[in-house]
């Protein structure tokens, strides 16, 4: 047999043993497959990805420069070494990795793992913030042109924003972009335009004296220019302001319905879902940052964001309502042992607990654990505190049952709610993974358990949920 058949015959049983997760026979036949055939990339790239989740990062980076230098144009390996780069604490190295996978990112799915990671890594960098708000920035309208492709200042906005952190010949690509769309927004009136396109013209005639300066010099005087970082943050504190979040509940279908709203047209995406901005830790009264996370495109468009752990906090609803006292909030719910369960699934999963339904709620109940599945279910009792801050007309409390059974209705009083247009959908719609049961003995008790607690709820938003 030949060498390239043979390699083909090893690359099929790493691939048959990676599928059924044995995974130290999938290393051996991959690195057989490479030794016969070095230009299969796919080898490369399943054996990173295996080396990987083995945690053995500098190996698996080595695979991922393989693929880089077979084919250089394969950004999905860019985004592979950075996490990689990061996990090994050299955040220079991940720095410049993920913000290559970002700047070629070809689809949205996948790009929160590497803001979220590279804006870790401006961070521990000690970068300024404004180049920091400036990657945000950048990714907001990356977002948004994965899903509205045709929105010229989306294109302008991320070419601004490339200029000023020195990125001279990605930002006269994203330019040109602009230019090639045929498209003029009908709120910006002739002379805008004219403006906007001289003042374009005006950073490309600029382009070779702007390459000249050193970019770590750049950066370095950027860190020192105390009074720069100041003007930009007073150009952020009069940008829009968001005009809804989604705060609650986890594992009630809040992915899907933003995926769902994203899609409208007169709604814009933030960078990442989930920014978590309020329920920080070390939370920052600046909302520079923060508002970083929304792009600024002028015309009827609102903003929001999706995080869905902000409702139990009541210290969260004091930080909201003393920034956006008129936002709208959106809470999406669940048949409440359903919830629970899902979340079991999600958390054995993330954490790898090998634990059945009833020792974990068990545990959870004795304080061995602090995952609070069964309690993040008793909705009423955060609820209630979040209308003692917020008037009641600015909650819109929906059913995750409803969004899957009855999609356009539940999405068009959404739209309602915020005061937008209807707006019908004609891609596949999402739908819950099914998963395995548990016995109706644990949800009988699971159900009487959150009976009082669901009526009370019912009370409060004067609505039957029919849980009980």
């Amino acid at each position: 047999m030949k060498d390239a058949e043979l390699a083909l015959s090893f690359f099929k049983f790493a691939y048959e043993f990676q599928k059924q997760k044995k995974f130290n026979d999938a290393i051996k036949y991959y690195k057989k497959t490479i030794e016969l055939n070095p230009n299969i990339i796919e080898s490369y790239l399943n054996l990173g990805h295996i080396l990987c989740m083995k945690k053995q990062y500098k190996e698996s980076i080595e695979c991922y420069k393989k693929v880089i230098a077979i084919k250089p144009d394969l950004y999905v390996a860019y985004s592979q070494l950075g996490y990689n780069y990061f996990k090994i604490k050299e955040f220079e190295k991940a720095r410049l990795y993920l913000q290559k996978a970002l700047l070629n990112r070809q689809y949205h799915l996948g790009l929160e793992i590497i803001v979220d990671l590279l804006i870790k890594c401006l961070k521990i960098l000690d970068i300024n913030i404004n180049i920091i708000i400036s990657w945000l920035q950048i990714a907001s309208y990356l977002k948004t042109i994965y899903i509205k492709p045709d929105l010229y200042e989306a294109y302008i906005n991320i070419a601004d924003n490339l200029y000023q952190i020195n990125e001279i010949e990605k930002a006269d690509e994203f330019k040109q972009k602009a230019l090639k769309i045929n498209y003029i927004p009908k709120n910006l009136t002739n002379n805008k335009i004219i403006n906007s396109q001289k003042e374009n013209q005006t950073r490309i005639n600029k382009k070779n004296h702007i390459k000249k300066k050193n970019s770590k010099n750049f950066i370095n005087n950027c860190i020192d220019n105390k009074d720069n970082q100041d003007n930009h943050y007073l150009q952020y504190k009069d940008k829009k302001k968001p005009d809804f979040m989604i705060i609650g509940c986890p594992r009630c279908a809040s992915t899907a319905l933003y995926e769902y709203m994203i899609r409208h047209p007169q709604i814009l995406p933030t960078a990442i879902k989930e920014i978590n901005y309020f329920n920080n830790t070390n939370f920052d009264e600046c909302l520079d940052l923060y508002l970083a996370y929304y792009p600024s495109i002028s015309g009827n468009y609102i903003i929001g964001e999706s995080s869905v752990e902000y409702l139990y906090d009541i210290e969260i609803s004091k930080r909201i309502v003393k920034f956006f006292p008129n936002i709208k909030l959106i809470i999406i719910i669940r048949e409440p042992v359903e919830r629970a369960f899902s979340d079991y699934k999600h958390i054995c999963k993330i954490h790898n607990i090998k634990q059945n339904f009833l020792d974990f709620i068990e545990d959870e109940a004795l304080g061995k654990n602090n995952f609070k599945i069964i309690q993040k279910g008793l909705y009423v009792s955060y609820l209630k505190n979040w209308m003692k801050i917020f008037p009641n007309e600015q909650f819109l409390i929906i059913r995750s049952e409803d969004f899957f059974e009855r999609r356009d209705f539940t999405l068009n009083r959404i739209f309602k709610f915020l005061e937008i247009s209807d707006h019908k959908f004609n891609f596949k719609s999402f739908h819950p993974k099914p998963h395995n049961s548990f016995s109706d003995n644990i949800r009988i008790k699971l159900s009487d358990f959150y009976r009082p607690y669901n009526k009370m709820l019912e009370n409060l938003i004067g609505k039957y949920l029919y849980y009980n």
